[in-house]
């Protein structure tokens, strides 16, 4: 028996891409880490992660925006190393880098080429939405990660030679209930999983069959259990006119929130053409993909975790009137999604597929290039703080709390005199020198007007997500 060498040696070649790959990602991530400061989300997660287990779970449980996974993760890393911004930011680079290598094997787990798993990669690593996320102290870089983990364990504990596998049925339970503990959306990843199996399984003798679908099954139901248990907790210890009120803020999508969905992923120089072409390359995708569902076993994969949770989020917004559909949030669909594109030159007349993916290819890194240089900043907190405290010890006034945490982290990072106190503490001492609020809750400062505050002019932040006013405050003598 002979060992063919062209075959063997062109694995070679592709695993050192990967590795290629791999560190070409965390050559974007890694020296950025301390670009930007610390905002409103991030400073939350880092004052969770700095309290005790029984506080963390408890301001997890009052604030409900995600289950506290990753508030436990980063809980974890910093006692690992430091609280210094280099290395918090450093846990959400590492998951980025990961989702990388991730998405290759995705690709080779549901038996795309070579050519095209690694051009799943190479878009994975320019992703301008997965660029973004890896430098932001929140569960969406991980969330990536395990998606792409789940979606290809799931995808080869369904192959007949894996079928006898104990170890990885437990490997894929576990993942599955990180990803549920990371963010709610981790559950239509896991709902995709199943669906994928349970289509896969159809052209399968019938025992096999049976077989796909309940180890499908099986694993997903811890991760069942462990989000119906967290709803539980939270529906019964929030308060009844807190529990979902902090997605108000999103507006429903519409037909150009979709097509432009797919820009986020792999860029489109901020034009209007560029968008509608992302999203007209997205739909070409899904087009290739429903052809090769009726003849592959494996496609389902791909097209039922690109489609389903996007379908899911859309319908369920227009039904309900409360939408969920934020980029960051649907970055469970990333490497189903990147993987459908990137499979796009392999499906054309062999001439054309060289140029297709160099073209492909060139595009992603522009355009991820651009992006990533022309963003939004996050605001300087550490300048703003201390131009705030310029004139000696200065309090400022907030209407919610979540407002005031960069000021009071920056103010500590920094050891400036600032103090922030909430609004009746601040109609009380009649002592604040600012007040700073979101557009759309300026009726809370009917007490200061009340109490005879006189607001100035206001003071631009450039703020996002949310954004925020800042305005002098004076008090009569």
């Amino acid at each position: 028996m002979t060992i063919p060498r062209a075959r063997d040696g062109w694995d070679r070649r592709a695993l050192g891409a990967v590795l290629a790959l791999t560190v070409f990602a965390a050559f974007g991530r890694f020296p950025w880490l301390t670009a930007e400061d610390l905002w409103f989300d991030e400073v939350f997660s880092v004052v969770l992660a700095s309290q005790d287990l029984g506080e963390l779970l408890r301001r997890a449980v009052a604030d409900q925006t995600n289950p506290p996974g990753f508030y436990l993760l980063l809980w974890g890393w910093v006692r690992l190393g430091s609280v210094d911004e280099g290395w918090i930011r450093a846990l959400p680079a590492l998951a980025g880098t990961l989702t990388v290598p991730a998405i290759v094997a995705l690709g080779r787990s549901v038996g795309l080429r070579w050519s095209a798993a690694l051009l799943g990669g190479l878009l994975a690593a320019v992703s301008p939405l997965l660029l973004a996320m890896s430098l932001e102290v929140r569960a969406y870089a991980p969330l990536a990660l395990l998606s792409a983990i789940s979606l290809a364990l799931a995808s080869r504990l369904a192959s007949a030679e894996r079928a006898q596998s104990p170890r990885l049925r437990v490997t894929l339970a576990a993942v599955d209930v990180g990803l549920v503990m990371l963010h709610y959306f981790g559950a239509l990843v896991v709902l995709a999983r199943v669906v994928a199996a349970s289509l896969a399984a159809r052209g399968a003798m019938r025992e096999e069959g049976r077989r796909v679908r309940r180890d499908a099954l099986l694993t997903a139901l811890p991760a069942a259990l462990a989000i119906l248990l967290w709803l539980a907790v939270v529906i019964l210890l929030a308060p009844g006119d807190r529990v979902g009120g902090n997605a108000a803020w999103i507006p429903l999508p519409n037909a150009a929130a979709v097509l432009a969905f797919g820009s986020t992923l792999i860029g489109s120089f901020d034009i209007t053409i560029g968008v509608l072409g992302v999203g007209v390359l997205f739909l070409i995708a899904f087009a290739v993909a429903l052809v090769a569902a009726s003849r592959s076993k494996q496609a389902p994969w791909l097209l039922v975790a690109a489609l389903l949770p996007l379908a899911l989020t859309f319908v369920a917004g227009a039904v309900s009137g409360r939408s969920l559909w934020v980029a960051r949030y649907l970055i469970i669909v990333l490497p189903a999604l990147l993987l459908l594109v990137a499979a796009l030159p392999s499906t054309l007349p062999r001439g054309w597929r060289t140029p297709a993916l160099v073209g492909l290819a060139g595009w992603a890194c522009l355009a991820g290039f651009f992006d990533t240089r022309t963003r939004q900043a996050k605001p300087a907190w550490s300048r703003i703080v201390p131009s705030l405290a310029t004139g000696g010890p200065t309090t400022i006034c907030v209407n919610e709390p979540f407002v005031g945490l960069p000021l009071q982290y920056h103010a500590i990072r920094r050891i400036v005199a600032l103090t922030v106190q909430e609004m009746a503490a601040c109609v009380a001492s009649r002592t604040a020198d600012w007040v700073m609020y979101r557009p759309g809750t300026e009726s809370s400062l009917e007490a200061i007007r009340g109490a005879g505050g006189a607001l100035g002019g206001a003071r631009a932040l450039g703020t996002e997500l949310p954004p925020v006013v800042l305005r002098r405050l004076e008090w009569p003598q």
